[in-house]
């Protein structure tokens, strides 16, 4: 092989071998920590998407119970408004880290919220 002693082109041989498995070895753990971050990601908006449905069930249960005047009403909704709000905003803020394409309805959806986070806050100062 060249003109190569065997042992030195066998330790060459191995050699690169040994580097071919390494890189394998380490393209292998990348994509199992991408996995795993990943996981963590999904864990995470799950434990959002859970708590934005427990916040906005609670408001609608307090709509529902039908209280004498509106400032009951804001005192038993007001956490859960928070709550909500706080949930929208963390999965809002994943969703802008994870993707650089806005559709429209995202678009239309953020004015939406901003919106009513308004309102909620005109509506808090009145029954502050």
């Amino acid at each position: 092989m060249l003109g190569l002693p065997k042992e030195i082109a066998g330790t060459i041989i191995a050699a690169v071998i040994a580097a071919i498995i390494s890189l394998l070895s380490l393209i292998i753990s990348k994509e199992n920590k991408i996995s795993e971050f990943r996981q963590a990601w999904i864990d995470a908006l799950r434990a959002e998407i859970a708590a934005v449905i427990t916040h906005a069930h609670a408001v609608h249960g307090a709509y529902l119970a039908k209280f004498q005047d509106n400032s009951t009403l804001w005192q038993n909704a007001r956490a859960d408004f928070v709550g909500l709000n706080e949930a929208w905003a963390k999965i809002d803020f994943v969703s802008i880290q994870t993707s650089n394409i806005r559709s429209p309805f995202c678009e239309r959806w953020t004015t939406m919220r901003v919106s009513s986070r308004m309102a909620v806050r005109r509506t808090s100062a009145n029954y502050a």
